[in-house]
């Protein structure tokens, strides 16, 4: 005979040797001289304790050091702005920007968005992806702004 089938008929005999009392709030009140108030302090303590490291966990799970990602229209005016503007269009970096600014000043302004091919760097597939967000007019119209597009410039 095991270890554990031992222990276990010692545990039976003693549970079968003991009145139905210890089933009971007073049973425990008796065995660990505590009123029934504790116990039920106790209970409420645990299941408090439980919900809050619940409720924690969630949160730690969506928790982020990160402000809420918010989406900006804006156009910029390709003929006006210089090359740190161009940066903030997708796919155009440094070199891509001061080559737009270096094309617009030896040939001139652009007057539609397949003009921007001639500059090397810039392809149908850069294009597309710059197109929404490029505005197109000369130097005396720069003053006005479109109600549907917010310009994103710095003078």
């Amino acid at each position: 005979m095991g270890k554990c089938a031992k222990s276990y008929r010692r545990w039976y005999a003693a549970v079968q040797s003991e009145p139905l009392v210890h089933h009971t709030a007073e049973w425990w009140s008796h065995y660990y001289q505590r009123t029934v108030g504790t116990f039920i302090l106790t209970i409420w303590l645990i299941v408090t304790a439980t919900v809050v490291l619940q409720e924690f966990a969630v949160g730690i799970k969506t928790w982020s050091n990160a402000s809420p990602s918010c989406c900006y229209a804006f156009a910029v005016e390709i003929n006006v702005v210089s090359w740190p503007e161009l940066t903030c269009l997708p796919g155009i970096g440094e070199v891509l920007g001061k080559r737009i600014v270096d094309t617009r000043s030896k040939v001139g302004h652009f007057s539609r968005r397949e003009d921007l091919l001639v500059v090397r760097g810039i392809g149908p597939k850069t294009l597309e992806k710059i197109g929404p967000y490029l505005r197109f007019s000369s130097g005396s119209e720069v003053g006005r702004s479109e109600s549907s597009n917010r310009t994103f410039s710095h003078n």
